[in-house]
């Protein structure tokens, strides 16, 4: 789960989810994480994953995917 910074709309047009979409798939770790299901909601992310060998690869990924969605929204 994931949410807007200040629970602001920012994924509430389909250019913007799609642009939070590919920044996700561009930052996933090709080995280590799987996403198995989402759901993009107007000011929110579901996400269930699994992941191999440590959940630091998830955080790893979350922290990135999400610094990288924050700048190309910028």
């Amino acid at each position: 789960y994931w949410r807007c910074h200040n629970k602001e709309f920012y994924l509430k047009n389909d250019k913007m989810k799609s642009l939070y979409l590919n920044t996700v798939k561009e930052y996933m770790p090709k080995n280590n994480l799987a996403i198995t299901a989402f759901c993009v909601m107007n000011n929110h992310f579901h996400q269930v994953s699994k992941y191999k060998n440590s959940s630091t690869h998830l955080s790893n990924y979350m922290r990135r995917a999400h610094g990288g969605f924050g700048m190309k929204y910028n």
